[in-house]
């Protein structure tokens, strides 16, 4: 059997995602709760804060 391999121009397209356009955008899902944290009420938003914060650093730090 053979491994499935992607080809080059797939690879480049998901390189060009930046890490911090990932911990955006899961930040925002986690803050306006479409994935829910059921542990402590307002802890979606707490971590979606942060994640919100996180990715603007990592963004200005170039990642």
């Amino acid at each position: 059997m053979q491994a499935l391999s992607l080809p080059v121009d797939v690879v480049t397209e998901f390189s060009m995602v930046r890490l911090s356009t990932i911990v955006i955008i899961l930040a925002i899902v986690l803050a306006i709760g479409l994935i829910p944290i059921p542990v402590i009420p307002g802890v979606g938003l707490l971590v979606g804060i942060s994640g919100i914060i996180l990715g603007i650093i990592l963004r200005l730090i170039g990642w």
